[in-house]
């Protein structure tokens, strides 16, 4: 089930004063196929300031939302597609819940662009977009790497050219395309899993 389904379902089923007090096991069985979701679900609404600062667990919940059982033995970045679909949850959940976001701390940002630099993303739109300037600051005291004005600008442009082109039709001939097709990727993955 799609996570945004599942946060109305529980807004549907629970007066509001009451959500933040629910456990797990009253939500869903140990068995059923969506228990991540529903614990990632419930780790944002009881403990929102620990999922906004905390790496290991924002990558956690990453995983969760997306219906991967998080590995709590093991440390796991999360892709970029799980990123944006945290950040478009947050935002379209929002209607059901009233989540807080403004609490991203600095460091799990730095998290979040070191996630994102790692897959060679220099170029963000959409729900990641607040992150541009954070992103080129980590490329360049992380990895040496610096991105121009003028790239940024040719990145803009192809985006303006293609945002609304099929993805498997966005050419894949120089960086610029690749960034183009990188952004589109995630907020695919996000709008199909959070399709109602």
């Amino acid at each position: 089930m799609n996570p945004l389904n599942i946060l109305k379902k529980i807004r549907v089923e629970h007066p509001l004063h009451e959500i933040k007090d629910l456990e797990l096991e009253t939500l869903v069985s140990k068995d059923s196929e969506d228990i991540d979701t529903y614990g990632a679900i419930l780790a944002l609404i009881k403990n929102p300031q620990e999922v906004l600062t905390d790496p290991i667990i924002f990558s956690q919940v990453c995983l969760g939302l997306c219906g991967i059982k998080p590995d709590f033995q093991e440390f796991e970045f999360p892709s970029s597609e799980f990123i944006y679909t945290f950040f478009d949850f947050l935002e379209k959940g929002k209607k059901y819940f009233p989540f807080k976001t403004e609490g991203v701390t600095e460091e799990l940002k730095q998290f979040i662009c070191v996630c994102l630099a790692e897959e060679g993303i220099y170029f963000l739109k959409g729900e990641l977009e607040p992150l541009q300037e954070d992103l080129i600051m980590i490329l360049q005291e992380v990895y040496g790497s610096s991105v121009s004005k003028e790239d940024l600008n040719k990145c803009e442009e192809r985006w303006k050219k293609y945002e609304n082109t099929e993805f498997d039709k966005i050419p894949e001939e120089d960086e610029y395309d690749i960034q183009v097709k990188q952004n589109r990727f995630m907020m695919d993955y996000a709008e199909n899993l959070l399709k109602s």
